[in-house]
């Protein structure tokens, strides 16, 4: 589902991810997971989604406030 030309295609989330991990030094982890949960929301609706996608956005925000 990240990608228009299929499993052996680009991944687009992947290349989104890695590139913003490389230049930003945002977690890799945390935002795919991010992403992914934003995404399953959308097409499924549950709650607890949109819970999780949260946990990761805090996480990502407790890191670059305070990295030590």
């Amino acid at each position: 589902g990240y990608s228009d030309s299929g499993p052996d295609g680009v991944n687009d989330l992947y290349e989104f991810v890695a590139a913003l991990s490389d230049r930003r030094g945002v977690s890799g982890h945390a935002l795919g997971e991010t992403v992914y949960k934003l995404q399953r929301y959308g097409a499924k609706r549950q709650d607890v989604d949109l819970l999780k996608a949260a946990a990761w956005v805090f996480l990502l925000w407790r890191f670059h406030k305070d990295p030590d």
